[in-house]
C-alpha cells in the first residue's frame, strides 16, 4: 500500500473510532454473562480502596534520577510555554486522584482482584504475580507474559509515567499525574475480564497481536469509560475524558495501520512516529469537539 492509498484505509478507520468511541445508551456493569444495570453491590462504599489490592511505591534512587533525566526535556518544553511542572508533594496527590477514580469504577463492576500499583516498579513482584495468575494458561505465561515482563523490567512504566493494565500479572499499574488516564486504564482491564467466559483471558491477552485488535480493543473500553464518566462522573471531568480517550483510539488507529499497511517511505525513520503524533492530536481534537457539541 503507497501513501495515495492511505485515506482508503484511513476513512474506514474513522468511521470505525466513531461508533465506538461514543457513550452508549445504558451502562453495563460487570463482565461477560454477570453484566448488570446496576451497580455492584461492593460499590456501596466509595473511595475505599481497602478493597482492592493497592501497592504504593517508596523512594527508588536510581529510577528517580533516571525519572528526571527523561523528563527534562519536557520540563523545558513547559517552561517555553509557561507551564508549571507539579512538585513531589503534587504528584503523589494527582496520582492518589487517580486511585480513587479507577477503584470507584473496579468495585462497580466487580473487578476487585486486581492487583493496583500506584508509582511502582519491582519485576521480582511481577515475575511472582504472572507465575500465580490462574487466569492465563502456562504456554501464554512463558511466552507472551515473558515478553510483557522484560518491557516493563527493561523501560519502567514509573520512570515513564505511563499506566498500563497487564493482563499477564493482573497488574494496572498507575504513573500518571493525570487521574483520568487511571480510569481509562481501567476500562482497558475490563475488556480482558469481558472476555473470560468465552475466549479467556490469555487468549484475549494474544489476541492483541494480531492487527486491528487493539483498535477494537480501545474502541470498546472507550464506548465503556464513557458511558460509565457520563453516569458517575461530574460534568466537568466527563467533558475532560473525551479528548483524552479519542487521542488514545486516534494513535491506535495509526499504529494498527501501520503495523500491516506501508504508508510512508521505507527509509523513512520519523515518518511513522510523527503519523502516530499526528493521529492522537487529531483524535484529541475531535474529543474536544465532541466534548463542546455535548456541553
Amino acid at each position: 500500500m503507497t501513501a495515495k492509498s492511505w485515506p482508503q484505509v484511513a476513512l474506514p478507520l474513522a468511521m470505525c473510532a466513531l461508533l465506538l468511541g461514543c457513550a452508549a445508551d445504558h451502562y453495563h456493569y460487570g463482565v461477560g454473562q454477570v453484566a448488570l444495570l446496576e451497580p455492584n453491590s461492593a460499590s456501596s462504599s466509595p473511595h475505599d480502596s481497602t478493597q482492592l489490592c493497592v501497592t504504593r511505591g517508596g523512594d527508588h534512587p536510581t529510577l528517580d534520577r533516571v525519572e528526571k533525566v527523561v523528563h527534562a526535556p519536557g520540563r523545558w518544553i513547559g517552561k517555553m510555554f509557561g507551564r508549571v511542572r507539579h512538585s513531589d508533594s503534587e504528584a503523589s496527590v494527582l496520582r492518589e486522584e487517580g486511585l480513587l477514580l479507577s477503584n470507584d469504577y473496579l468495585i462497580a463492576n466487580g473487578l476487585t482482584d486486581i492487583n493496583v500499583d500506584v508509582h511502582v516498579y519491582s519485576p521480582k513482584m511481577q515475575w511472582s504475580r504472572l507465575v500465580a495468575n490462574k487466569e492465563i494458561s502456562p504456554i501464554w505465561k512463558y511466552t507472551g507474559g515473558t515478553v510483557s515482563w522484560l518491557r516493563y523490567t527493561l523501560l519502567p512504566h514509573r520512570v515513564l509515567h505511563q499506566n498500563d493494565f497487564d493482563p499477564f500479572t493482573n497488574t494496572l499499574s498507575l504513573n500518571s499525574t493525570r487521574p483520568l488516564q487511571g480510569l481509562y486504564e481501567s476500562a482497558v482491564a475490563k475488556e480482558y475480564f469481558y472476555h473470560r467466559d468465552d475466549i479467556g483471558v490469555g487468549n484475549y491477552a494474544m489476541l492483541q497481536y494480531v492487527p486491528f485488535a487493539p483498535l477494537w480493543h480501545h474502541g470498546r473500553a472507550t464506548q465503556d469509560v464513557l458511558t460509565y464518566s457520563e453516569h458517575h462522573l461530574d460534568p466537568e471531568l466527563d467533558r475532560q475524558l473525551y479528548p483524552l480517550v479519542w487521542a488514545r483510539l486516534g494513535s491506535t488507529a495509526v499504529s494498527e495501520t501501520l503495523s500491516v499497511f506501508s504508508v510512508v517511505p521505507s527509509d523513512s525513520f520519523l515518518a511513522p512516529t510523527m503519523l502516530r503524533i499526528s493521529g492522537s492530536l487529531a483524535g484529541r481534537l475531535a474529543g474536544k469537539e465532541i466534548a463542546n457539541k455535548k456541553y
